[in-house]
């Protein structure tokens, strides 16, 4: 009898045990759902390309976002990167040079070939992202650890209101893919991967051709086919 009066103890310490980590992990379960529900809330998908609602976009697929009252961070974005996958190395301007909107920001080193990259904002770089530059896999994450420079812009009024936000974020951007599938035959069902979505680097699938896309995606035609004479001086990693 006394042995059966302990197991009986000894169960139900563990059954108060198991109630004690349910109520604490229930709790902190929810919160990480509603964290994640804001989160996704915060971000549109436009066929299958992430635009956040806080970043305004450039023609030419890069990005920016005020993250303090004189201070900009930019990027490349969603699509952008899908399209060339992870580049050999990355070209990025030094601290203290000038960025000005719609010329040359940056390069990325892709089969042997620069492709450069447009500004979406003036403004004198203050940080590079050097995990980028160590890692240029990072792009991925586009609009979080892929950024690539901070600038000390205007106030958000004059640094981002020529920038794509919004419905007209979202309508263009599903234009760039409309025009993306009529030049690939009308599907991009060959460089999906099993998810459906499109493979990293679906643009370099497409065969000689995918620089002239670049360069048309981009909007550095002309760029691509200069030398690089008024590129700013970079700071450049491979993997």
């Amino acid at each position: 009898m006394i042995a059966v009066i302990d197991m009986y103890a000894s169960k139900g310490t563990e059954y108060l045990l198991i109630l004690a980590y349910l109520a604490v992990l229930i709790p902190f379960w929810m919160l990480l759902a509603r964290r994640g529900r804001r989160t996704r809330s915060l971000r549109t998908v436009v066929d299958w390309f992430e635009m956040p609602r806080d970043v305004g976009f450039h023609p030419g697929h890069t990005w920016a976002k005020q993250v303090a009252p004189k201070r900009v961070r930019v990027g490349m974005d969603d699509l952008a990167q899908s399209f060339v996958g992870t580049p050999e190395a990355i070209a990025l301007p030094a601290v203290g040079d000038t960025l000005r909107r719609d010329q040359r920001a940056w390069s990325l080193r892709l089969e042997g070939r620069e492709v450069p990259m447009l500004a979406p904002v003036d403004g004198k770089v203050v940080a590079v992202n050097q995990d980028v530059l160590d890692d240029p896999a990072l792009l991925a994450d586009a609009y979080e650890r892929g950024w690539l420079l901070e600038v000390e812009a205007p106030p958000k009024q004059a640094a981002l209101k020529e920038l794509l936000v919004g419905e007209r974020a979202r309508t263009w951007m599903a234009g760039t893919v409309d025009a993306l599938r009529a030049r690939m035959g009308g599907e991009l069902g060959p460089v999906m991967q099993d998810g459906g979505t499109p493979a990293s680097g679906f643009g370099r699938q497409l065969g000689a051709d995918w620089s002239t896309l670049c360069g048309q995606l981009f909007q550095t035609t002309e760029l691509m086919a200069a030398p690089a004479a008024d590129a700013p001086r970079t700071e450049e990693h491979a993997p």
